[in-house]
């Protein structure tokens, strides 16, 4: 073994072990007064990648039993899709309510491991989307309407991570944290069904990366039990059926399962804690599952997502909905859930009190080093695919995707010449336009486009895109470079001005030279780092000791801080 190697090697088991004997982070119960309003908690678990593979979804091999029965219990959306295929520019959508292509957000990503590669190699910095002025994520209007908000841990906002946005965001947020009195939004991410951990460990590493991908992976997945056996798996006919996809089709199983097991443990803790009989449960995902032709593809398998309500008295239990949903809506579902006001503009709908949308759209732009641009649009039964960059193949050399077994699988077959037509078709250019009849073809394999008979529904769905796109704007149409440069004028990131104080009527107030800036202060005796969200004069009573003040507005540098004392 050569040495390059030898050092890797033992550092990446060394890392593997310390994480395999670490102990997670446990707190015993805690009880807590109720909100004296009566508004519910709310808890919202994302599974990253997972798709479809779940019992209450009608996959027979699958082994979710809390997600089956949180669907017994609550309320399962059959057609809840995101708005991209893949996660940054999805999470985005899901934070604000608007869609990525509104924000800035829609290419992934917008701060890569690689810098050499953004922009097309044509620039070697980093940047931050800048939203509309007025654009809040949705849990810093819970924070100001009194809710506690904790994220445990994936944020990829894409426009960086304002600090007023989370009452605490890190593996050790918790609910457990909040004063007593006030309620509760709980974002929780599950990070054992995404795409990477579909590198495998039986194959010989073909690099670091991939070295260090099977030492962890083999590790983390190595605490939850296997399951399910290869043989046993059905392979979807855009895939090879060969060992190495079964494989890797039979762990993405036994990730699903490991991710049920972390959904049971938050719901017990939710149990041991006494809230769970008080909070709304939202489990979904945020965007499809890792295989090829899935994640970062605008088909059903890419898109297409799990998402289930549990209300806490039962309410509308086993109830199965059919209604196109969009990734825009979970914010202002969740704020009609805690009784907050729904601002002005955004892009999606309460599920539960607004009137079905007759269509869903979602687009794929920029995915790492290859500058794609896709757009589609839905309708209950066609799915139509506008592709700008149709000089492109879909699965073009991608570095995540091109580390899982099944994609090895496909490009082996192809340089036999062994795919099959449905196979082959993924490696040459895309058809400018796509369409297909999902009641008829639910693996979207024959393109309608041509089809003299579909004219009627090809028109319609054009002008449903063309709409959407006047409606909601389209950065996506701008050269990135050419956005960036609006956005961050000479290739700097601006700065957010400092908040300024004033006395008045016995209070103390907080403004800020940018309207859209969001204002954060702190007590001397406040938790270190810890934020109070600032929404009205402060009495200066509560001052005696000053405070520290800073702002942000999404996209910019944080302020510097505000050091007031209360002789000033």
């Amino acid at each position: 073994m050569k040495r390059r190697w030898k050092i890797p090697i033992l550092a990446g088991l060394a890392v593997a072990l310390t994480l395999w004997f670490w102990p997670e982070r446990e707190e015993g119960p805690v009880f807590r007064r109720p909100d004296p309003a009566g508004r519910p908690n709310i808890v919202l678990v994302v599974a990253d990648d997972i798709g479809l593979r779940i019992g209450a979804y009608g996959d027979r091999l699958a082994n979710t039993p809390n997600m089956d029965r949180l669907a017994r219990e609550g309320v399962r959306f059959d057609r809840m899709y995101a708005t991209s295929p893949v996660c940054a520019p999805s999470r985005s959508a899901l934070i604000t309510g608007l869609h990525q292509q509104t924000l800035g957000t829609m290419h992934m990503r917008t701060t890569p491991e690689d810098k050499g590669r953004i922009l097309g190699g044509a620039s070697d910095f980093r940047y931050q989307a800048v939203p509309p002025e007025g654009v809040k994520a949705f849990p810093e209007r819970l924070r100001a309407a009194g809710y506690f908000a904790s994220n445990n841990a994936k944020t990829d906002y894409q426009f960086g991570e304002p600090f007023t946005i989370w009452d605490e965001s890190g593996d050790g947020a918790s609910w457990r944290h909040r004063p007593d009195g006030l309620p509760f939004f709980h974002m929780r991410t599950i990070m054992l069904t995404h795409e990477s951990y579909g590198v495998t460990w039986w194959h010989w590493p073909r690099s670091l990366a991939d070295l260090a991908a099977q030492v962890r992976n083999a590790m983390t997945l190595g605490r939850y039990p296997r399951l399910t056996n290869p043989k046993d798996v059905t392979v979807p006919p855009w895939l090879v059926d060969a060992p190495d996809t079964r494989r890797q089709l039979a762990q993405m199983y036994d990730e699903a399962h490991a991710a049920d097991i972390e959904l049971g443990r938050t719901l017990d803790r939710l149990r041991e804690d006494g809230v769970l009989d008080s909070s709304i449960v939202i489990f979904t995902s945020d965007n499809g599952e890792g295989v090829p032709r899935g994640k970062r593809s605008l088909t059903e398998t890419g898109l297409r997502l799990p998402f289930i309500v549990r209300f806490p008295d039962g309410a509308m239990a086993g109830t199965v909905r059919d209604d196109l949903a969009s990734f825009v809506d979970i914010a202002p579902t969740v704020l009609a859930m805690a009784q907050v006001p729904r601002p002005d503009g955004l892009a999606g709908r309460d599920l539960f009190a607004d009137p079905a949308p007759d269509y869903a759209f979602a687009a794929a732009d920029r995915f790492e080093n290859v500058t794609t641009r896709s757009k589609s649009v839905r309708d209950a039964r066609y799915t139509y695919i506008r592709n700008y960059r149709h000089d492109l193949p879909l699965l073009y050399p991608h570095k995540a995707r091109d580390m899982l077994p099944a994609m090895w699988d496909l490009e082996a077959a192809h340089k036999a010449g062994k795919l099959t037509q449905v196979q082959a078709r993924y490696f040459q250019p895309m058809a400018a336009e796509e369409l297909y009849d999902r009641q008829t073809d639910p693996d979207e394999l024959t393109n309608l486009v041509y089809d003299p008979a579909q004219a009627d529904n090809l028109a319609r769905l054009r002008l449903a895109l063309d709409d959407f796109n006047a409606r909601v704007g389209d950065l996506s149409a701008v050269p990135e470079a050419e956005m960036v440069a609006r956005m961050w004028l000479g290739g700097h990131q601006p700065a957010t001005p400092a908040p300024t104080a004033r006395v008045a009527d016995g209070h103390l107030f907080l403004e800020n030279a940018l309207s859209a800036a969001s204002i954060g202060w702190r007590l001397p005796t406040d938790p270190a780092e810890h934020w109070r969200l600032y929404t009205k004069p402060i009495p200066l009573d509560l001052l005696k000791g000053g405070l520290s003040a800073r702002a942000v507005r999404y996209g910019y540098a944080a302020s510097d801080r505000l050091e007031w004392k209360a002789h000033d």
